[in-house]
């Protein structure tokens, strides 16, 4: 399957149009959008009708408002993304919340690029420039990862190069969908963060699981507390027992939240060690940050 270049953005995949003062009449402008094929055109905002694929499910009224009263003022500056979808209908494939936004602003219409994709590219635009934006809970970039690789046979290392992350990212992603559906909603409401929620996933069952959920939530626990609360496996524990030096447990919390893994400060004979414990997906993106 070829690489449609995604994770270098929403500009690598629109054929640019060129400038307004190198195009002498409008025969030109209609030329050179048939040559790139796509069309800027202004659509009636009742034309649009939202994306089926959108892996967003949460837009938040503050941001939404705030996005509007600037639309109010300077109008829409970037065009929404859409298809033509028959009877005079145009499904969004990127900019949602730009046509939210205009809704709100009493905008009649609003600038549009059209272009023709499949299903699968439509998912994987709106993931980019959701992903991009940073308007994605954890939960529903994993389920859109997810939803790319059982609909569309992607394999995690397909997916990871399309959207411009490492295999181990999409890996980890996929796993909190792991998570008890309760823990899953805590997670997407911000009660708990990611860190939480892969240490969660560390407990063997669903019932330990929920038992240190709870426990954080009650406790208020921050995610080198929670690690804690993890049972430790006999091959990562400290033969000699205490740190041999008072600084070594601030410098192990100090790891073990820039790599987001437990990390251990040993003495092994005349010499120190440092372990990290992950599970195998984990590694590569470990690996990285280390690279770092």
């Amino acid at each position: 399957m070829s690489n449609t270049g995604l994770g270098r953005g929403l500009g690598a995949l629109i054929p640019r149009l060129p400038k307004l003062e190198q195009i002498s009449s409008r025969n030109e402008l209609l030329k050179s959008e048939e040559e790139s094929g796509v069309r800027v055109v202004e659509l009636p905002l009742d034309a649009i009708v939202p994306n089926s694929a959108q892996p967003r499910t949460v837009f938040d009224e503050v941001s939404l408002a705030e996005l509007a009263s600037s639309i109010r003022q300077y109008g829409v500056l970037s065009p929404i993304i859409v298809e033509e979808v028959g009877s005079g209908k145009y499904a969004i494939i990127a900019g949602e919340r730009r046509w939210r936004a205009a809704r709100l602003a009493g905008l009649d219409t609003i600038p549009a690029i059209v272009r023709e994709t499949g299903e699968q590219e439509r998912l994987e635009l709106a993931l980019v420039e959701n992903i991009q934006r940073r308007d994605l809970d954890a939960i529903e970039e994993a389920m859109a990862y997810d939803r790319l690789g059982s609909e569309f046979d992607l394999t995690q290392e397909e997916i990871a190069d399309r959207m411009g992350k490492s295999r181990s990212q999409i890996a980890n992603f996929i796993r909190l969908l792991a998570l008890p559906e309760d823990i899953r909603r805590a997670l997407q409401e911000g009660m708990i963060s990611v860190g939480h929620a892969k240490v969660i996933l560390g407990m063997e069952d669903e019932e330990s699981q929920r038992n240190l959920f709870r426990k954080i939530l009650e406790n208020e626990l921050s995610v080198r507390d929670a690690e804690g609360l993890v049972p430790v496996k006999s091959t990562f524990r400290r033969s000699e027992g205490n740190p041999a030096d008072p600084r070594w447990s601030d410098w192990e919390q100090t790891l073990s939240e820039e790599l987001s893994a437990r990390v251990l400060i040993c003495r092994k004979g005349k010499c120190n060690e440092i372990r990290i414990q992950c599970e195998p997906e984990e590694l590569e993106e470990i690996v990285e940050k280390l690279k770092e």
